[in-house]
């Protein structure tokens, strides 16, 4: 008794492999999980891009002339002093990669917001009423990349 049902279980289960193959036919594959969207896939991968190339600082605005040049470099720098002499005090900086903050100690501070995935041109004035020593240093983080001018 116990056979006679094992038996026809057996041949049923057989009979419906077998129904679905016909001679020369394979099983088609299980299907495959499904894909994650693409949004997800590019989350997921860190951002090889390069940090986009930092172009020379503009020359000086015809008229004046540069006080002081800090070709680009990266993190914070003490930069150095100029005279500056009554009238226009200006500096143009272009950044990437995080905060800068320029220091034209005494005159003013500035902090500029750089993206990491392009460069930030900024450009400041300051009116001086008399000669002034003008300390110049910037504040930026390791991997902040940054070329400042002064000029008068």
């Amino acid at each position: 008794m116990h056979r006679a049902r094992v038996v026809p279980a057996f041949g049923a289960a057989t009979v419906l492999l077998l129904s679905g193959c016909s001679a020369g036919d394979r099983p088609s594959p299980a299907p495959a999980a499904p894909a994650p969207p693409p949004s997800a896939a590019v989350a997921a991968q860190p951002s090889a891009a390069a940090p986009p190339p930092i172009p020379d600082v503009p020359p000086a605005e015809p008229g004046r002339r540069t006080l002081l040049l800090a070709p680009l470099r990266e993190a914070g720098a003490t930069v150095g002093t100029v005279t500056a002499q009554p009238g226009d005090l200006a500096f143009t900086l272009v950044c990437t990669g995080g905060e800068v903050v320029v220091h034209l100690d005494p005159v003013s501070t500035a902090t500029v917001l750089c993206p990491t995935e392009a460069v930030t041109p900024f450009h400041n004035v300051h009116r001086l009423d008399s000669r002034q020593d003008v300390g110049v240093s910037v504040e930026a983080a390791a991997g902040v990349r940054w070329a400042l001018r002064i000029e008068q």
